[in-house]
């Protein structure tokens, strides 16, 4: 059995953890091999194994927890992998970015999961859930913990470059995705995004001109959510 609900106290944990650890990259090949192959009830087993490695932390060397991670991002963004699967890989994220964030800082893992999860919000709209259990729509949520629990060097400084970019592209689900990325960093975030107004404000008010309906209430959410959080400062820079 994998050690995923051992005490760290109990005899056998140091071994246990061990071979639970030299296993991980099987354990991902297996969990490739039952996502092809459709076998829902053991997909969501192999979840609530990383789920569980995820909440121990010291069950996964650095080394390891990477892997977990980076495969979990591959599993969220790929449009072939079923909407479940895609669904529960942004739940574990967001679970190592609430409990984890040490690994990932120390990682330096932040900048990749930020771009991850504005391209799933981009693709909000692909899903049929539309509401809690919308992949795009909990990646919106993953970007609310990654700006609350990591540094902005590491998050919010490089997500605001592809914002720029997104907030500019053809596809009127990336500008979209622009104004929402905004919205969801505000809160978790407010003293970094009072010295951003400059380059926002201007950015914004583009959105909220887009031809698009869906990218200018996108953009509408953005300026409702730096309203609320820094009334004075926005105030004065959309004056």
């Amino acid at each position: 059995a994998l050690p995923i609900y051992l005490e760290s106290d109990s005899p056998n944990y140091k071994e246990q953890a061990e071979l639970f650890r030299v296993a991980v990259p099987d354990m991902i090949d297996v969990m490739k091999s039952t996502i092809q192959a459709g076998d829902d009830k053991q997909v969501l087993q192999c979840f609530e194994v990383f789920q569980g490695a995820i909440e121990k932390g010291n069950l996964l060397a650095d080394t390891h927890f990477k892997d977990v991670i980076e495969f979990m991002v591959l599993l969220m963004t790929s449009a072939e992998a079923p909407e479940e699967s895609r669904l529960q890989a942004v739940y574990l994220l967001i679970s190592a970015a609430e409990m984890r964030k040490m690994k990932l800082r120390a990682l330096k893992l932040g900048e990749h999961l930020c771009h991850a999860a504005l391209l799933m919000a981009a693709a909000i709209d692909d899903f049929e859930d539309e509401d809690e259990r919308n992949p795009g729509r909990q990646a919106l949520v993953l970007l609310d913990k990654l700006s609350a629990n990591l540094p902005p060097s590491q998050t919010l400084l490089p997500l605001l470059k592809t914002i720029g970019s997104y907030a500019q592209d053809a596809d009127w689900r990336k500008r979209k995705a622009a104004g929402l990325g905004i919205s969801m960093c505000v809160e978790g975030a407010p003293d970094f995004f009072s010295t951003q107004l400059e380059p926002l404000v201007p950015l914004l008010l583009r959105l909220l001109e887009d031809s698009e309906s869906q990218v200018r209430g996108g953009a509408l959410q953005a300026v409702s959510s730096l309203g609320d959080e820094l009334a004075e400062d926005f105030g004065k820079e959309g004056g």
